[in-house]
């Protein structure tokens, strides 16, 4: 929380034009990966993105790859992919992480879970509350309002 006053506090007004642009942008990608669901969750959705961040966004599928064929099919350049499998309450859970960048040069990660997790409550690492990010819906309602 402080971290982010003291972001405020040196970007000012630019942050918040770089906060709607990057929820612009994220809004277009996620329109792309409708079908799948697209979440976007980390500090875009929090508001609380600042110079640096990136633009995260779950999408979920228990066809992955599907995902990234639309992507491609869509004009989406992927910089890099990577499997990622980890350990949860003993759970193994595994993803696949996209990189591109957005429209407007900002870094994006898109991260496709299995179509079990959607809908599944998580704790945020950082604030310790619930992640619950804005769907397309969402998205285009709080866009309308700028």
């Amino acid at each position: 929380m402080e971290l982010d006053q003291i972001a405020e506090e040196r970007e000012g007004a630019a942050r918040r034009q770089q906060l709607v642009e990057m929820r612009k942008d994220a809004l277009a990608i996620m329109k792309v990966l409708e079908r799948f669901c697209p979440l976007l969750i980390g500090s875009v959705w929090r508001g609380t993105a600042r110079k640096g961040s990136d633009i995260d966004i779950e999408a979920y599928s228990n066809a992955k790859q599907e995902a990234l064929d639309v992507l491609k099919a869509n004009g989406v350049e992927i910089l890099r992919r990577e499997q990622v499998k980890v350990t949860e309450h003993g759970q193994t859970l595994a993803s696949l992480h996209f990189y591109t960048k957005s429209q407007h040069g900002h870094e994006v990660e898109i991260v496709v879970r299995g179509a079990n997790a959607k809908g599944q409550k998580r704790l945020c690492d950082t604030y310790g509350d619930q992640i619950k990010g804005f769907t397309v819906t969402d998205l285009e309602k709080l866009l309308n309002i700028y």
